[in-house]
């Protein structure tokens, strides 16, 4: 079975976040996959529970609460499924990603991995045709009258969850991983 580590925000980030989902899937006319919005730290095939409770506890002890930035740019999945919000690539949040994918790895856990590229992303929507065509291999900004700088948000990542990957939302959570206050 797969299992996701996943983080997610806290609630004024989460309705940010909602505002922009709620943003471009009016625009471009898209049905909402996800009613949570997470970024996903890593995915992991068939672990130990028990070994991987262990091991992320303690990698995520240090660890206090944090922000992570979104710039002013939708892109699409590789296979132009998914419409994602991308998380800008420098901060906190790489360096714990790259941290748990590391230690997990090292701890003999059958983690995916992309070559060193970590991809973090937050899942908005289902694409349709719509979006597809107005997609030109680049990005697709949120708002067309400000730039890259001026669109910049934050928004701050409260705890770590792991999932299994069911389709019954109850059964879905197996532990989550509270960080600690600044």
């Amino acid at each position: 079975m797969k299992y996701f580590l996943v983080a997610l925000f806290d609630d004024l980030s989460n309705s940010t976040v909602q505002n922009i989902q709620r943003d471009i899937c009016k625009k471009y006319k898209l049905y909402k996959s996800s009613p949570s919005l997470y970024i996903t730290i890593s995915a992991i095939t068939n672990p130990d529970i028990e070994k991987l409770d262990v091991v992320i506890s303690k990698i995520l002890v240090p660890y206090k609460k944090f922000k992570v930035g979104i710039n002013n740019s939708v892109v699409l999945s590789e296979n132009l499924s998914q419409v994602n919000l991308k998380v800008e690539d420098k901060g906190y949040i790489f360096r714990l990603a790259r941290n748990i994918t590391e230690t997990l790895d090292l701890h003999s856990f059958n983690v995916k991995t992309d070559d060193d590229n970590i991809d973090l992303r937050i899942l908005l929507a289902n694409a349709n045709h719509i979006i597809k065509k107005s997609y030109n291999g680049g990005s697709i900004h949120i708002d067309d009258t400000l730039n890259m700088d001026d669109f910049y948000k934050f928004v701050k990542v409260s705890r770590l969850e792991l999932w299994k990957q069911v389709s019954n939302k109850k059964e879905m959570l197996v532990k989550t991983y509270a960080l600690r206050e600044y």
